[in-house]
């Protein structure tokens, strides 16, 4: 997602200085809480910018990242303290959202990914980044788009690489396949499946993970 930053009283987009076109104080307080923004210089609004809590600070953001005249792009700061700690947006121009970020330690950085990779408005896939490196480490992953997680992606060391498949194979709501990259050399050398209610080692790994 494009890095958005927030200045308290000033917003910039890729390093880019907005061009404000028009400012509001929408609830006659004195202060504006409405800004509409030109991002590109074509003298067209593609971002508007609003203090929703009226405390000076942007807590809400919405951009056309396209430049097609729709705006595509939600940021929010939920709770006011000058960090976007939510996100939305439109990638296929459809009008509904089908990725969702969320900065669970409001730290300023998105840790949560949720994506409607067939954009039905369902997610079917969630990543997160539990310990705070900027990197996937947990995939939650609806293969058959049928509402239910069926298959998890890990990296259990933190290196940036998947070693750890865990599997529902006959989506009956229960993970009946393991594959394991002990190594993490990116090879799977253990494979279980569950057989008869009990788990049974495969023999001869053989695929990438």
């Amino acid at each position: 997602m494009d890095k958005l930053t927030n200045n308290g009283d000033q917003t910039t987009f890729n390093g880019q200085a907005p061009i404000v076109l028009s400012e509001r104080d929408t609830n006659g307080d004195g202060w504006k809480d409405t800004t509409h923004i030109d991002l590109t210089g074509d003298g067209r609004v593609d971002e508007i910018q609003r203090d929703t809590t009226h405390n000076g600070l942007v807590d809400y953001i919405e951009t056309d990242s396209t430049g097609d005249g729709r705006f595509d792009t939600i940021h929010r700061d939920t709770d006011s303290n000058g960090i976007f700690n939510m996100a939305e947006r439109d990638t296929n121009g459809n009008g509904v959202s089908d990725v969702f970020a969320q900065d669970t330690t409001r730290d300023g950085r998105f840790d949560t990914i949720g994506r409607d990779t067939n954009h039905d408005g369902n997610v079917d896939v969630t990543e997160y980044d539990t310990n705070g490196d900027g990197h996937s480490d947990l995939a939650e992953l609806d293969t058959n788009h049928n509402g239910s997680v069926d298959m998890l992606r890990n990296d259990t060391n933190y290196n940036g690489r998947i070693d750890e498949v865990v599997v529902d194979i006959n989506h009956d709501g229960s993970f009946d396949y393991v594959a394991i990259d002990s190594t993490h050399d990116g090879a799977v050398d253990a494979q279980y499946a569950q057989i008869n209610n009990e788990w049974v080692e495969l023999p001869d790994p053989s695929a990438l993970i």
